[in-house]
């Protein structure tokens, strides 16, 4: 409900608690239920947590890697046209959105673990909020941590 209603969400969680993998599941599950078109992107700092977190979603939910669910580190792109949910390194969604200058391809953007502040995830933040305000209002940003100071990022 929370997401639906914000632009901008902030999920706090214990390491372990499902955040990464349950979220984008509620996500797709709802748009499904009420038949909405979904599309949504997933950063990670490490490109194995992508390639895993992917694996563990299609494991759970009995689908193929890549088809529904995928994952996009560097050069190695396991999705197709398909694919509603896209595990992907925070460097790779900072490519897609200098090259796209939008975020309208995705309904919702999972920024996970910002706490991890580095050069990528500082200018995904920038580049997120920039095109948020300007050129895709309708994205639905979602910020996810488990040590986050959600007053930091209100």
């Amino acid at each position: 409900a929370k997401i639906a209603q914000n632009r901008v969400v902030v999920i706090k969680g214990e390491t372990g608690s499902g955040k990464s993998t349950q979220v984008p599941q509620f996500i797709l599950d709802e748009a499904v239920e009420k038949n909405r078109h979904c599309n949504i992107v997933v950063t990670q700092p490490r490109r194995i947590a992508a390639i895993s977190l992917a694996s563990r979603v299609c494991k759970e939910r009995g689908w193929q890697l890549g088809k529904l669910v995928g994952y996009q580190v560097g050069l190695d792109n396991c999705t197709d046209p398909d694919t509603r949910v896209s595990y992907v390194t925070t460097e790779v969604l900072v490519q897609k959105m200098v090259h796209q200058h939008s975020l309208n391809k995705y309904t919702h953007i999972i920024l996970d673990e910002v706490h991890e502040r580095d050069c990528h995830t500082d200018f995904a933040l920038l580049i997120v909020k920039k095109l948020l305000y300007t050129v895709s209002p309708n994205v639905k940003i979602i910020l996810m941590s488990a040590t986050i100071d959600a007053s930091k990022f209100a």
